[in-house]
């Protein structure tokens, strides 16, 4: 059996998943790996996609987790449990939900990965967004390191950030003077990249408006994005490391999951091997948005790796999270003075009330909220350790 198993996490996106399939059959390396896809598909029909999809890529070795079949391995592995903590954070793992759900379908591979592949070493986690180059090749990088890689391609970012790169884009288009640092990757497109190329990027990846010129029909893959640097979306994970705790239950949970054991570990590297993302269109301004942002809080306060929680770190996130929210509307009350075009006005004033909205959304959230998650979380973290070294194996058939 391989010594690396890849675990490809899928949501609704078929497309993606062929093209993701089709660049590993064409990697001399990968190819001869294991592969589970767990697939977060809320619907028999788009299940079946995936599973067309799969069916198509002869000579991969695939094995498909859904809704349907984890719940009969679910079923059986509560079977062998009798700690009613241990039922409570198995049977909380669940596939096809139509909300938020990536730590579960994540959880959940962790979870066939340590119970169904006895000689397995580490773990190479995929969303299925990624491409992957012909001279990528892990099998030199060292089974007991945890790695993150580089990533390239279209620019993974968040909603806030597309709106701050929107915003910085119109302050571009129109001459108007803007602090930018050179930390932030908005701020290093926003000074790096053209306005045309901004605007590329921008009507490409996200449902903002944007003057339609006829250089938007040029391909994304000839602009240079500046290099972002490590990205936890794709990690090689050693399989003791498995053990240490699952992904946390809110947005962001795969950079909180990394730089939570970053804390706790020396055994990291830094590849500078390179895989490509190849992003959908995003909406924007989306319900998504505020999950984000209570993410981004969430995630600065679980990186602390404190004994307890209390209300002030909750308050000292959330005004940092606000004051970011209030800089940009204040960028945009500014730009509003210029002589935009009605479409970009109109998506300015939508972006504005939405970021009010959001704003009010993080002075009403309960702290205790926050902090009853992250106990939780720790308590997980608590169980998943002792629970995940029992020697009980799978004896569903996928």
């Amino acid at each position: 059996m391989a010594a690396t198993l890849i675990i490809i996490i899928t949501k609704n996106n078929k497309n993606e998943l062929k093209s993701l399939l089709k660049s590993i059959k064409q990697n001399d390396t990968l190819k001869m790996y294991p592969i589970v896809i767990i697939d977060d598909s809320e619907n028999k029909v788009n299940q079946l996609s995936v599973k067309k999809v799969v069916d198509a890529q002869n000579f991969l070795n695939i094995t498909v987790i859904n809704k349907e079949n984890w719940n009969r391995i679910k079923k059986q592995l509560l079977k062998n449990l009798q700690n009613v903590d241990e039922r409570v954070v198995i049977n909380s793992l669940n596939l096809g939900r139509h909300l938020f759900n990536t730590f579960s379908t994540l959880n959940v591979g962790i979870l066939i990965a340590l119970t169904s592949y006895d000689k397995l070493q580490n773990v190479l986690i995929l969303d299925s967004d990624i491409v992957i180059p012909k001279d990528f090749d892990i099998s030199k990088l060292h089974p007991k390191y945890l790695y993150g890689f580089t990533i390239r391609g279209s620019p993974d970012l968040s909603r806030i950030q597309w709106i701050s790169l929107y915003i910085k884009y119109l302050f571009k288009k129109y001459n108007l003077p803007i602090k930018l640092s050179t930390r932030t990757i908005v701020d290093l497109m926003a000074r790096k990249l053209k306005v045309y190329e901004m605007e590329i990027i921008i009507s490409r990846y996200t449902d903002f408006y944007v003057y339609k010129g006829p250089h938007i029909l040029k391909k994304d893959l000839d602009i240079k994005f500046p290099t972002r640097g490590i990205d936890t979306n794709v990690m090689l994970i050693p399989k003791k490391l498995l053990r240490r705790c699952l992904f946390p239950r809110w947005w962001g949970q795969q950079f909180a999951w990394f730089h939570k054991l970053r804390l706790e570990l020396t055994d990291i590297r830094f590849s500078t091997k390179v895989l490509i993302h190849h992003a959908r269109q995003k909406q924007i301004l989306d319900p998504i948005l505020n999950y984000e942002l209570q993410g981004s809080i969430l995630t600065e306060m679980y990186k602390k790796n404190v004994n307890f929680y209390n209300e002030d770190m909750v308050k000292k996130e959330t005004q940092e999270q606000i004051s970011v929210l209030n800089k940009l509307v204040k960028l945009i009350t500014k730009i509003k003075t210029s002589s935009l075009l009605i479409g970009e006005l109109r998506e300015l004033n939508n972006i504005q009330s939405y970021l009010l909205h959001s704003i009010k959304h993080l002075e009403l959230s309960s702290d205790h909220t926050y902090i009853n998650l992250l106990t939780q979380e720790d308590k997980i973290k608590r169980i998943w350790s002792r629970l995940s070294k029992k020697d009980y194996k799978s004896s569903a058939n996928f």
